[in-house]
């Protein structure tokens, strides 16, 4: 080799410079540019610093002052379940009136042969629409006259159309088990409404009856929903499974990560949709799965969230709920069985009441094996106690939060106390304990997928109809909640050395967002957007002016 000739250097692959990189590592670092190599972050300081690292291939990506944050983790959803269907179906998220809902529904009738089933589950409620109110039965008929017409909302109550009606086989004296009712007028005429209350079973079993799009529609309507999660700049997601999804259904996000399609990371956990058979199934289904078994891209996580389902307690505005002496031993099988295999067990409890059930069965466990290692959480618990967390801290159980009072708040605030109600749910609290608390959104059946309302809804504590609920001694800093969203949930899935924060080394998963989530008035937060995210340093989403 000649003398002269430089040592040969490796050039970083892409330079993200002039903005505002905020880090969230822990001295809450605020930099102005970083170096991507090879998928990781490989330099981070000064634009001019990080400008001089560049080669001849280098591609140099101006930030404008654009604020920049680590890839968004929602740490408790269903989009394995939902983005099957996405792509296919209305989505009422953000929609402000019902007349504009209403129209998503003339337009997929007009867009469609007559018969095909036009279907809107979750992501949205009535306080979001200008109107306060859910359409009729007799609107969806004006609507889509047909077409069999199926709207349902959380998991209260479902609204169909005179077609779905007749299709589904539902008159004024059907059973709709375990807990359906069909309202029914004046004259004794079903009014299209179906009412469950919070019971996850029977609305999950009028869904089974509806049809299903095409395996290739549903890898094509996954791939489509993934990109939309990446528009609000989310790079990961943990999946809590569904309350009717078995495994062949997981089958079109297998296809497409044989594909390489994903355009974010995938941790998923397994439930049993059998009451009763849910030790057994859950042994046949993880024979060949051992815990976090997979690639950067796609892993399987752990259990949950429903574990077992006399442990159920319904929604955060159900009713009062207390388990079976045979559900609670069931469940402390099934713990032993999970501690014992090193399984992360992720498990729903809307109510403190269930939360306090569960932690008798987790200490109990703990004396055998110890949890802490294991990175087992509770989810939800709007109405969480001092003393519950103090359980939880010593066992080391994270807590997955969700922004469901964003959307239940005001019907939350009529069945709790003012005391309960203004610490629902208690984030800060769990923090200063030194709890992992995490941030999602249970979409889509729950909410809308949208970490930034989630965000401003940690931030403010109002609910969908601006009321407020949770008092300022319960409102995160913004670089907390932002916390929540990345670094926290990173944890969740043993990742926190890998992503969730911007540091050297660490996989090049962020987004740069077209507004400061930093200094925008809170107000404002919502309706943040990621205009260029990147997984592993790889651009997935792109808008204006990066596109």
């Amino acid at each position: 080799m000649d003398a002269t000739h430089p040592v040969d250097v490796v050039y970083p692959d892409t330079l993200l410079v002039g903005g505002k990189i905020v880090t969230v590592d822990p001295t809450a670092t605020v930099a102005e540019a970083l170096a991507i190599l090879n998928g990781r972050i490989s330099a981070i300081g000064s634009s001019a610093e990080i400008r001089r690292l560049a080669g001849p291939r280098t591609s140099i990506v101006e930030l404008d002052g654009r604020t920049v944050i680590p890839g968004l983790i929602d740490s408790h959803l269903h989009a394995i379940r939902d983005g099957r269907t996405f792509g296919v179906r209305p989505d009422w998220s953000g929609i402000s009136t019902l007349k504009q809902a209403l129209d998503t529904i003339r337009a997929a009738g007009r867009d469609t042969p007559p018969g095909t089933w036009i279907i809107v589950i979750g992501g949205w409620d009535p306080y979001q629409f200008v109107e306060k109110r859910s359409p009729t039965s007799q609107e969806l008929d004006e609507a889509a006259p047909d077409h069999p017409v199926y709207i349902q909302q959380l998991y209260d109550f479902a609204v169909l159309s005179r077609r779905a009606m007749q299709a589904l086989h539902i008159t004024a004296q059907t059973a709709i088990p375990p807990a359906g009712k069909v309202e029914v007028d004046a004259r004794g005429e079903p009014t299209g409404v179906v009412r469950a209350d919070g019971n996850v079973t029977t609305l999950a079993g009028l869904e089974r009856r509806l049809p299903e799009p095409s395996f290739e529609q549903q890898v094509d309507s996954t791939r489509v929903y993934f990109r939309e999660l990446n528009r609000v700049g989310i790079t990961g997601i943990l999946d809590g499974g569904g309350s009717d999804f078995v495994p062949a259904q997981y089958h079109p996000l297998f296809a497409l990560w044989r594909r390489g399609g994903l355009t974010l990371r995938v941790r998923y956990d397994l439930t049993s949709p059998n009451p009763d058979t849910e030790l057994s199934d859950i042994k046949t289904f993880s024979q060949l799965l051992p815990p976090r078994f997979g690639d950067d891209w796609l892993r399987f996580n752990g259990l949950g969230e429903i574990v077992i389902w006399g442990m159920h307690d319904g929604s955060a505005t159900a009713k009062a709920f207390t388990p079976s002496p045979e559900a609670k031993d069931a469940l402390l099988k099934f713990a032993h069985w999970a501690a014992s295999n090193g399984y992360p067990l992720h498990i729903h409890a809307s109510q403190n009441s269930s939360a306090e059930q569960i932690l008798d069965v987790f200490e109990q466990v703990n004396q055998a094996s110890p949890i802490a290692p294991l990175r087992w959480a509770i989810i939800h618990i709007e109405d969480a106690s001092d003393k519950t967390l103090r359980r939880m801290k010593a066992l080391g159980v994270g807590y997955a939060v969700q922004d469901r009072l964003y959307f239940a708040g005001d019907d939350y605030a009529k069945l709790r106390s003012a005391e309960i109600l203004h610490r629902a749910p208690p984030v800060v609290t769990a923090m200063k304990m030194g709890i992992k608390v995490s941030g999602g959104t249970d979409a889509l059946a729950i909410s809308s997928f949208n970490p930034f309302v989630s965000l401003r809804w940690f931030l403010d504590g109002k609910t969908i109809t601006g009321a407020t609920t949770r008092s300022s001694h319960q409102l995160p800093s913004r670089l907390d909640a932002l916390r929540i969203y990345t670094l926290n949930g990173a944890w969740m899935t043993f990742d926190e050395n890998e992503r969730g924060s911007l540091e050297l080394g660490k996989l090049a998963d962020l987004a740069v967002l077209d507004r400061d989530y930093m200094t925008v008035p809170i107000k404002d937060i919502g309706i943040i957007e990621s205009v260029l995210t990147m997984v592993g340093g790889r651009i997935v989403y792109a808008a204006d002016p990066f596109h």
